[in-house]
């Protein structure tokens, strides 16, 4: 399974620019290549040269465009690099010296076995990795065995020998050393992944899906901090539905549970991105407003009322909200700030329900 798979839009931008880029360094680096070994290269390096440069074009072509994808890309370079491997394997164990005329014509297949095993581990996850390593690894063995067996029970090792049987264990032993690397990375990856998860669960309504009471007690704390460094306005504004009670007794708490996730639903759309919403406990909504004076966040619990009243629910019909709104007073503290909202909330209700009460003025 290919690691790009399932993966976010902006990290299938960045693995594709990475693709691009190195395509291109490696065009580059094939034809300065090919014109500083041009006259003392092989015929078959002669012939290969330019069709690896119209190949890298090709791909390179394609990914700019956005007609080869990313996990296309990483199919057809490792396919085309797994064959020339082997090919250049079969030729340097079995064909004529004369195919062999530099020393480069000698070493770059062991170098191009290294970087396809390390393109391997990077395209794909570790288990599918693992096995299409050490199958090409198998078959890379399966030539070196009979091409390497005549001159060692002779006892006349050429050089070009001596690279095989020196790169035959390194390609095993870079294959586990990249095994252990990307099982290591994909094990911390699961684990911040739980710890992510962990971390979500802990500081979320689950039932809502919006910050829980804990959550929002530590943002109003940061929040207050900042305001009492910077002088900025923070108010704070808390809801309870009217009578919702009445509305599990005659709906049931299915009904209920449902009339709260709706509510979260409008509330969402009166509120900012600044804006911290989260369930306070029961029926009750807290809204951390930052740089918010009394007069706005009296605004913004209005137009969070009117979500709430204005449309019948599905389920129950008509339901209303009551609300408090406190604003930052020098001096205050997390509790001081959430009494005068509660203060303001409980004047709400008093007054008949269905309306907005500012801490400090009349209902």
């Amino acid at each position: 399974m290919s690691n790009t798979r399932g993966l976010p839009a902006t990290e299938q931008f960045g693995k594709r620019r990475s693709y691009i880029i190195a395509v291109a360094i490696a065009i580059a680096a094939m034809v300065l290549l090919w014109a500083a070994t041009g006259a003392e290269s092989s015929d078959i390096a002669l012939a290969t040269y330019p069709a690896r440069v119209v190949f890298l074009a090709a791909v390179l072509a394609g990914l700019v465009s956005g007609k080869l994808s990313v996990a296309v890309t990483e199919r057809v370079i490792i396919a085309t690099m797994a064959l020339f491997f082997l090919a250049r394997t079969a030729l340097m164990l079995f064909g004529p010296d004369e195919l062999l005329a530099t020393p480069l014509d000698v070493a770059e297949p062991m170098l191009l076995g290294a970087l396809l095993f390390t393109l391997i581990f990077v395209a794909f996850d570790t288990s599918v990795s693992l096995r299409l390593s050490l199958s090409i690894y198998g078959v890379f063995a399966a030539l070196v065995v009979p091409g390497v067996a005549p001159e060692v029970v002779a006892g006349a090792v050429t050089e070009r020998t001596a690279i095989v049987l020196a790169a035959t264990p390194l390609h095993g032993a870079m294959i586990a050393l990249l095994w252990v690397l990307s099982s290591r990375k994909e094990m911390l990856a699961r684990a911040r992944t739980q710890t992510t998860f962990l971390k979500e669960q802990a500081n979320t309504d689950v039932m809502t899906g919006v910050a829980n009471r804990r959550r929002l007690e530590f943002e109003l704390d940061r929040r207050l901090g900042e305001t009492a460094r910077y002088g900025q306005p923070l108010s704070v504004v808390l809801l309870d539905l009217d009578r919702f009670k009445a509305v599990n007794d005659q709906f049931g708490h299915d009904a209920g549970d449902q009339v709260l996730r709706d509510t979260v639903d409008r509330l969402a759309g009166a509120l900012r991105s600044t804006d911290v919403l989260g369930r306070w406990g029961g029926e009750e909504f807290a809204v951390i407003a930052p740089g918010t004076g009394a007069d706005d966040a009296a605004r913004l619990a209005e137009r969070c009322r009117t979500l709430v009243a204005g449309t019948p629910f599905p389920q129950v019909g008509q339901v209303s909200a009551s609300f408090g709104v406190a604003s930052y007073q020098p001096g205050d503290t997390m509790r001081s700030l959430l009494r005068r909202a509660d203060e303001a909330l409980y004047a709400s209700k008093a007054g008949g329900r269905d309306r907005v009460n500012v801490a400090g003025e009349p209902t």
